[in-house]
């Protein structure tokens, strides 16, 4: 009895509870994930186009329409169809009843029609669990809300297309018709069995738990068979949480010989350290479970909110990351969540099965010592002869999924760390700058020899704004859509004074500040270390580029961002880069509106238009905005109570795409306001306006949009993904063009544009972008339209590489004359 109750004590009860709490909200949680993000379903459209030339009769209250459809796939989750209404509605409600052929009703659901427009995507959310293979009907009718007598002229069209009799037959009153029905069932497809897996998880922790520790005392006292069963866990663990938490980072796990043998034996020599550091066997395995548990963790979540793993240089932006983190939502997969119980489970047995620490005997005390220091030294040759001469590499930064699927996510982390410092280039001097700025410069005025024009226009005013993942889709491909997503940006690159083009940045999906850190500084992240945060790693004190040259120049400089002013390090990158006004949401001048949780892009607009106002008449303004509206994530979850305006015509549904398209034609709205205000502007205004990167949207939507090309790509496959979209647009007349570049050079490129006074870097910078338009991610351009490899060899380009480590690391022996306006 006194055991039973030393057992069940408050702190193991308040244990059993709080574990419990976790097993049960890890289950919901991820069950209903699966609901609504499955890993398998199949969600397709009957149909190749929303849009169709042929309807159905008008199906008023005295008609009845019934289609027969083969399940795709045990569970239909949604039905989308779209109506085309006609008389008054008021009053009418369209009723869908679906039912087995032998009749028997397994669904009804009402419609309102009254506020019902032609074309309007319209959905039943049915949640219904049907048998794959077999037939269904689903019949259409009109009613009366009120139980009155309709008016019989009213009621609604279907859309129908090209028959499908595989598929389904479609009857208006019994008379097949001679068309199926256009619509779309979604069907969501639920593997059960990872459920019940992962339900006899949780009961198998709960009986470790409740008798594991028990099991393990009476083990302990005997010692040959606690021994045993000791060094057999001991054996065994490090390779269990290897597989554990790989499958956790890949769940495609693709080990490969030798690189994955060697990231096991790090794990084993890790856990080896631990318990001789600590000199607890037990405490040592826990913290070493726990440890890469949470490593594995942090990377499946970053990966599912970005599309890209975890990275070295991620640390470095942690705080970052919590400031964002509210607009994602934390979903576990079944599979992951397997692991996760596999991981706890061991954990479990560490704590039942292992003695606390090991014999207090003299010959205890010396092999634990030997054992910390073997372990030590087996870490540190480890590392010196396999984490940095290729047997462990840091792989491709473009695909880092498939290196770290491949050789081990921990091993291949930590073999990034070399990349946090930025190497001396070969050959690098002061002087080679010097040498290099001053012929660029020389080369630069020779070439723009000429006599100003009396009547050359500088702007009084220059807006230069980053939209978040802002990007135009007809870069990539044809956008599967009847309705035009980006209407006044299109009728904008078609006026002949303005300047547009692709904008190659050096990020994907997140990040967004290195992309404003090219800009602004001229700097490429190309010569940065892999996966950098350029404003948490690489800047200081006097960070030269457009805010201090217009600074010189008489322009007052704000930067303005909807967001917490630590975000990213803004709040002092901005500072050092001579910004005389930071306006975040601490000091926000006037009211902003928000569009799911961020603010506005007309927000921010709103907010560069209350500087102009304020400012006096003629007086230079440099304003710098950065808009938040459009950040992801966009599941439907994060869109609150926003309503997506934007359905694709495509066969598979992408949500994210279809919410993503909808933020960014309200950008495209909002830039219209933008443009229309400063057009009645009588000062010169300039408006530079660009993407800083493309949003993490479904794969195959990317893939899809891909396959609409019809002309080959010139880019490689790898850069597609690293592109947007920029114009330059002002309020007087001027020469516009189409030109493409990276974002390195835009600063600079704007200078120019403006007729504005240059340094000599920016002016270097210009030549070299004649030679070298783009500094992709993996390659870069040449101007005769050919890609190279950034290994083969390039006199300009190592210039740079010298100006940009003189300008970023040796800043204390820079020529600051070359970076600054006299």
């Amino acid at each position: 009895m006194h055991k039973l109750k030393s057992r069940f004590s408050l702190p193991e009860i308040l244990k059993v509870l709080l574990l419990s709490i976790v097993l049960v909200l890890l289950t919901w949680a991820v069950y209903s994930y699966q609901t609504s993000h499955p890993l398998s379903h199949n969600a397709h459209r009957l149909g190749k186009k929303w849009k169709s030339k042929t309807q159905t009769p008008l199906l008023t209250a005295e008609d009845e329409l019934t289609i027969r459809i083969k399940a795709a796939d045990p569970f239909l989750k949604r039905l989308t169809l779209m109506l085309i209404p006609e008389g008054d509605l008021t009053d009418l409600q369209l009723v869908l009843e679906i039912s087995d052929l032998q009749e028997h009703s397994l669904y009804r659901s009402e419609m309102d029609l009254e506020l019902k427009q032609a074309g309007e995507k319209s959905r039943f959310d049915t949640d219904l669990a049907l048998t794959a293979g077999e037939f269904y009907n689903y019949r259409f009718t009109i009613e009366h809300k009120k139980n009155a007598a309709a008016v019989q002229t009213a009621g609604v069209h279907f859309l129908l297309r090209d028959p499908d009799a595989s598929m389904q037959t479609a009857r208006f009153n019994g008379e097949e018709l001679a068309g199926a029905l256009l619509l779309s069932d979604r069907y969501t497809y639920i593997d059960h069995s990872e459920l019940w897996y992962l339900i006899a998880a949780h009961l198998l922790l709960l009986l470790v738990f409740f008798f594991g520790k028990p099991l393990g005392e009476r083990l302990q006292r005997h010692r040959s068979a606690g021994r045993l069963i000791s060094i057999l866990l001991l054996a065994v663990l490090p390779a269990l949480a290897y597989y554990l938490t790989q499958r956790i980072c890949s769940w495609a796990w693709q080990p490969e010989l030798p690189k994955a043998a060697w990231s096991l034996l790090f794990y084993y020599l890790l856990d080896l350290f631990l318990i001789g550091l600590f000199r607890k066997v037990k405490k040592g395995q826990l913290l070493f479970l726990l440890f890469l548990l949470i490593a594995a963790l942090a990377d499946y979540f970053v990966d599912s909110f970005r599309g890209k793993p975890l990275l070295i240089t991620d640390l470095t932006a942690i705080g970052t990351a919590a400031t964002v983190a509210g607009s994602y939502r934390f979903t576990i997969a079944l599979n992951t969540a397997l692991m996760i119980d596999g991981c706890i489970l061991l954990l479990l047995f560490c704590d039942a099965f292992l003695p606390a620490e090991f014999p207090k005997t003299k010959r205890g005390y010396g092999s634990r010592i030997g054992l910390a220091a073997a372990a030590v030294l087996a870490l540190a040759v480890f590392d010196q002869t396999k984490l940095t001469d290729g047997w462990i590499n840091s792989g491709s930064f473009w695909n880092m999924n498939l290196t770290y699927s491949q050789q081990g996510y921990l091993t291949t982390l930590l073999s990034q760390i070399h990349y946090l410092k930025l190497e001396k280039p070969e050959g690098y001097s002061v002087e080679l700058t010097q040498t290099a700025a001053s012929a660029a410069s020389a080369a630069y005025e020779e070439a723009h020899k000429k006599t100003e024009a009396a009547d050359t226009v500088t702007p009084t005013n220059l807006i230069v704004i980053m939209n978040e993942s802002f990007w135009d889709p007809d870069t990539m491909g044809d956008l599967p859509s009847d309705e035009e997503i980006l209407p006044f940006w299109r009728s904008l690159l078609s006026e002949p004074g303005v300047t547009s083009g692709k904008l190659y940045v050096p990020v994907y999906g997140g990040g967004t500040c290195n992309t404003e850190y090219e800009v602004l500084t001229g700097n490429t992240t190309q010569f940065l270390p892999n996966g950098v945060i350029a404003f948490e790693s690489f800047c200081g004190s006097d960070e030269y580029g457009l805010a201090s040259s217009l600074n010189k120049l008489g322009y007052a400089s704000a930067a303005i961002h909807p967001n917490s002013p630590t975000a990213w390090n803004r709040e002092r990158v901005y500072d050092w880069m001579k910004f005389e006004r930071f306006l975040s949401l601490d000091n926000w001048i006037g009211e902003h509106a928000k569009i799911r949780s961020f603010v506005s892009d007309l927000s921010v607009y709103k907010e560069i238009e209350t500087l102009t106002e304020e400012k006096a008449a003629g007086a230079p303004q440099f304003t710098f905005a950065v808009t938040i509206q459009n950040h992801g994530g966009y599941s439907a979850e994060t869109a609150a109570d926003y309503e997506p305006s934007v359905t694709l015509q495509t066969q598979t549904e992408y949500p994210m795409a279809e919410l993503y398209l909808s933020l960014i034609r309200e950008s495209d709205e909002a830039l219209k306001q933008l443009i229309e205000y400063y057009q009645n502007i009588k000062e010169p205004i300039m408006i530079v306006f660009f993407g800083d990167h493309q949003p993490a949207l479904e794969p195959a939507f990317y893939q899809e949009l891909q396959a609409t090309r019809t002309d080959e790509p010139t880019a490689p496959a790898q850069e597609a993904s690293y592109i947007t979209s920029y114009l330059i647009w002002t309020n007087y007349e001027r020469e516009g063009t189409q030109l493409d570049m990276s974002a390195n050079y835009l600063g600079a490129y704007v200078m120019e544009q403006a007729g504005l006074s240059l340094t000599e870097y920016q002016k270097y910078l210009l030549q070299l972008q004649k030679d070298y338009p783009v500094l992709g991610v993996t390659a870069y351009l040449d101007n005769a339209g050919t890609w190279h490899s950034y290994e083969e060899n390039s006199d300009a380009l190592t210039a740079y590489r010298y100006l940009q480590y003189s300008n970023v690391v040796d800043r204390d022996n820079r020529d600051t004359n070359i970076f600054t306006l006299n």
